[in-house]
């Protein structure tokens, strides 16, 4: 379960249990218990697979879900907690920095690149 919910806070930006460093008796209730339970049976069942979890993630509906909010939804679960619309976040500061210098063809594709000139 623990494990499940990093996952599902790295793919949608919000964990289904709010406390994820306090989980149990300490941390807050899941806001979606069956999913967490549902996703901690696949986990097993798969072998205890990384991979096909990411997979079975980013393959549901909830991923593949637009993150443009309707106004009528938006006025009934402002903080998105029935999970109908994905989460907008922002680009941490590495990918934005990548895609500016793949833009601009200077982009080196070898993992780390060269050190950068401090002088």
């Amino acid at each position: 379960r623990v494990a499940m919910n990093h996952v599902w806070l790295r793919h949608f930006g919000q964990a289904i249990v709010p406390t994820v460093n306090e989980f149990g008796a300490n941390g807050r209730e899941p806001t979606h218990p069956a999913l967490l339970d549902w996703l901690a049976a696949e986990f097993m069942d798969s072998g205890w697979s990384m991979k096909a979890m990411h997979r079975q993630i980013v393959l549901s509906a909830a991923y593949r879900m637009s993150s443009t909010p309707d106004n009528a939804d938006l006025a009934k679960d402002p903080d998105n907690l029935y999970l109908w619309r994905m989460p907008s976040r922002r680009m941490e500061g590495e990918i934005v920095r990548d895609n500016l210098l793949w833009i601009a063809g200077r982009l080196d594709p070898v993992l780390g690149g060269p050190e950068i000139d401090q002088n």
